[in-house]
């Protein structure tokens, strides 16, 4: 829902709002809700625990997620990518070709305020990033391949490496939960 809101906002901000009147957004909305209906049935049936759930975590961890936020968004796609997607966040926002997705540049810091107003988890913001991340793509992949682009090709693997090894154990089982207890807690 914060997603969906998020993006709804963003349209509404600055478009393209004809989205918002198109046939797609309403066979897009008949599609989710008959998707969603066996589960919405069963949160009905049984109380809507998954509100339960969303108001515990913001009043038991409230606090901390928004203390952990800001580090969690450098860290949830590693920090080797934040320059990629904020690349892609600057994209969507400045470049005239992206101007038909640049409500993705407003969705992202609108779901993060919502994050924050009710002390969500930061990773539900992790499908903002996604976007992000795609489209700093390209401007990246100029960038090393520009003037000078051997050194910057050579630093860029080294940390895509170095990146990739502390995903691998923060995401991965590689090591036992015993010696993971800082990281642990991190998540």
């Amino acid at each position: 829902v914060l997603l969906v809101a998020s993006i709804g906002v963003a349209l509404l901000a600055v478009g393209p709002r004809r989205v918002l009147t198109s046939g797609w957004l309403l066979a897009g909305i008949g599609l989710a809700i008959v998707l969603a209906a066996p589960n919405l049935f069963w949160q009905a049936q049984n109380g809507w625990p998954q509100l339960t759930v969303a108001s515990g975590i913001s009043a038991e961890d409230g606090t901390e997620n928004r203390l952990l936020f800001v580090s969690h968004q450098l860290v949830l796609l590693s920090p080797v990518f934040v320059p990629v997607w904020a690349a892609g966040l600057w994209r969507l926002w400045r470049d005239p070709e992206m101007r038909w997705a640049r409500a993705f540049a407003v969705a992202y810091p609108v779901l993060g305020l919502l994050v924050l107003a009710l002390g969500a988890k930061p990773y539900y913001t992790i499908p903002l990033l996604a976007v992000l991340m795609a489209a700093g793509c390209p401007p990246v992949v100029r960038w090393l391949g520009g003037e000078g682009s051997g050194e910057r090709r050579r630093s860029a693997m080294t940390a895509f490496i170095l990146g990739t090894a502390a995903s691998a154990v923060i995401g991965l089982p590689l090591l036992p939960p015993s010696l993971l207890g800082p990281i642990l807690l991190f998540n």
